[in-house]
């Protein structure tokens, strides 16, 4: 078992080495606002899940216009009537198209996966050969997930940046011009 805090490391170096020397197991990562499980099969991610992932696998459907939000609240009935996990109730009775669904979960998981890569704070053990049965497998290269991740990232710095140089350029008023030359009178008797 491996276990180190994301203060000293970074996680983005942890998930480097764990596809680097292709590992296979799970992840756990535990921060003061949340959690995160990310599992690996010979360094490609294959399942993750943050609790700090805020869109639900039902409204992402509904974003994506794979399932209309009548219909999310219905198998959400059915899910809490039933007792049947909402993603079983999608899967089944709602109509969703199994490619929606996958495409649904496979973005849920690289967000994420990515978020997790992000974390700057919390603790994180990994235990070689734990896997996971998962209905839907993804299949993320960790070099993809972190460079889509910090290039979001500095695109995101790089936008706030211009627009704080921008907007501050348009509040600072423009430099008054220089004053004009006067010629000197040794000039002048020059000149003569």
């Amino acid at each position: 078992m491996l276990t180190g805090t994301a203060d000293d490391i970074g996680m983005a170096s942890v998930f480097k080495l764990l596809s680097t020397a292709r590992r296979t197991g799970r992840l756990e990562v535990v921060r003061p606002a949340g959690s995160a499980t990310v599992f690996f099969d010979r360094g490609r991610i294959y399942h993750a899940h943050s609790d700090l992932i805020t869109i639900p696998l039902g409204e992402r459907l509904v974003e994506m216009g794979a399932l209309g939000a009548e219909e999310l609240r219905r198998a959400k009935d059915r899910s809490a009537t039933t007792g049947r996990a909402l993603e079983e109730v999608l899967q089944t009775g709602s109509g969703v198209d199994k490619h929606a669904m996958q495409l649904a979960v496979r973005a849920q998981m690289k967000d994420a996966a990515a978020d997790v890569v992000t974390w700057e704070v919390g603790e994180f053990s990994w235990e070689s050969g734990r896997v996971v049965a998962a209905e839907v497998w993804v299949d993320l290269d960790v070099a993809d997930v972190i460079s889509e991740t910090v290039g979001a990232e500095l695109g995101t710095q790089r936008s706030e940046s211009f627009v704080s140089v921008r907007s501050s350029a348009a509040a600072a008023p423009p430099p008054p011009p220089p004053p004009p030359v006067q010629p000197s009178s040794s000039a002048m008797a020059t000149e003569v």
